[in-house]
């Protein structure tokens, strides 16, 4: 399968169903949804959502953090040797009918870049027919292989979560553009982003996870983004 769908969930069965409900594509491809140790109804609708054939579910125990998620998508949709793109989308989104899509003919016909994003519809201004040259959303974004091989997996020491994304984009700066490749935000592809879903309704407590990371990301890399 060339096309693979990954997103995490922690609870908030709600957001997961409405963002499940707004997914569309006209292109074949699987769905990996990874859960991180759920105790409401999502592992029922997981169930539920177990009888079609192109859906693949891995269940933690508990919550391995975001990067961890991430990386479990990525090796499984790296593992079939036909895939060439992952959508990585969060569980609180809303997606248009071409959010995946118009990432994916994006990247067919610009073989230079390697890694495209959604635009969140409800928080930036959207400019339609534009694209942000190096500029790159975790909110929902389109990976190829070249990218992962290029870059590599996500930053497992950034738990549970803050600060993944940040690093990814650091390592696509200092790896990949020196290379030519390319990132950007395609603005045709629009999600609606709730936000915070996790932590404000999942039961997730980060703690002092924010300034740790902060920390961690400060001494890898010599500044703050």
């Amino acid at each position: 399968m060339e096309l693979y769908i990954g997103t995490l969930t922690h609870n908030c069965c709600f957001y997961t169903q409405q963002m499940l409900g707004s997914f569309r594509s006209k292109y074949k491809h699987n769905f990996i949804i990874v859960d991180n140790g759920s105790s409401d109804d999502t592992l029922k609708v997981l169930d539920d959502l177990s009888h079609f054939p192109n859906q693949i579910h891995i269940r933690n125990r508990q919550n391995r953090g975001v990067a961890a998620g991430w990386n479990q998508i990525l090796r499984r949709a790296l593992y079939d040797p036909e895939c060439r793109f992952i959508y990585l989308i969060n569980n609180d989104l809303i997606l248009n009918e071409s959010s995946c899509d118009t990432l994916l003919e994006f990247l067919k016909a610009h073989p230079e870049y390697i890694a495209v994003s959604s635009i969140e519809a409800n928080r930036v201004q959207v400019r339609p027919g534009v694209v942000n040259d190096k500029a790159l959303s975790f909110v929902a974004v389109m990976l190829t292989r070249k990218c992962v091989e290029v870059v590599g997996y996500f930053d497992e020491q950034f738990f549970p979560a803050y600060f993944e994304d940040n690093d990814y984009m650091e390592r696509i700066r200092r790896e990949a553009w020196p290379k030519g490749l390319k990132t950007c935000v395609v603005h045709d592809s629009q999600v609606v982003h709730v936000g915070s879903r996790t932590i404000n309704e999942g039961g997730v407590f980060l703690g002092p996870a924010f300034q740790e990371n902060r920390e961690r990301f400060r001494q890898k890399w010599g500044f703050v983004p």
